[in-house]
């Protein structure tokens, strides 16, 4: 729970009316969709400006608590954030396999395009496998099979993709630090030693955000159990 939650639920917990009060202080009308929007505070953290400045009022305590509370809420969240950073990265790392990653001209779908591809995970629109063992091989029989990789994904798309358009090249994320770009005609670019930076796609679930592919998502979260 956050600082700012903690903060309106001591306020809540003085009266058993003191809930409906607050909603009425805020200016809603309809006290249903007043609950759900303190709730959603409460959950989250986070609420619109306007909601934001009336709550010293309708709290009936120092504005200076509220921004207070605001303010630690904010370093909480940014804490939780890293941590579900490291955790995503380490599973990652451990779950890593050389593959290519198709460049596009375009960096999302647009459409029911984007939420067919966020439902079903954007590796299974941007990657291509490669051997598992290609990392033992010397480094020009790694470029020979790469280049042919690419030669056979031009030969069966010829360069056009319905979902992010034209495949302007290739990336070998030869291992997960390091990365090679090729030209769609299999040749070596550059050395790349940043890894590719995958575009966040997300999915409305209920009132939660899934991103990442709500099956690739799903398979994470069984693999932590």
């Amino acid at each position: 729970m956050y600082a700012i939650s903690r903060l309106i639920n001591d306020v809540i917990s003085s009266s058993k009316h003191c809930k409906r009060n607050i909603v009425l202080s805020l200016g809603y009308q309809n006290i249903n969709k007043g609950y759900r929007r303190l709730n959603n505070l409460i959950e989250t953290g986070e609420c619109p400006m306007s909601l934001k400045d009336m709550l010293p009022k309708a709290l009936n305590i120092d504005k200076g608590l509220i921004v207070q509370a605001f303010f630690l809420t904010a370093q909480e969240k940014a804490k939780e954030a890293e941590i579900a950073r490291q955790r995503k990265e380490e599973y990652e790392r451990a779950n890593f396999k050389p593959n290519l990653w198709i460049e596009h001209e375009d960096e999302y779908p647009t459409g029911a395009k984007f939420w067919y591809v966020a439902f079903l995970g954007i590796n299974k629109f941007k990657v291509l496998p490669l051997p598992e063992n290609i990392n033992d091989m010397d480094w020009e029989l790694q470029e020979s099979l790469v280049k042919e990789r690419i030669l056979q994904h031009q030969k069966d798309c010829n360069s056009n993709d319905v979902i992010f358009g034209r495949v302007t090249g290739y990336t070998y994320c030869q291992t997960y630090d390091n990365s090679f770009l090729f030209s769609i005609d299999g040749k070596l670019v550059r050395r790349r030693i940043e890894k590719v930076d995958k575009p966040e796609m997300f999915i409305e679930i209920g009132n939660r955000s899934i991103s990442g592919g709500l099956i690739d998502k799903l398979g994470y979260r069984n693999k932590e159990r």
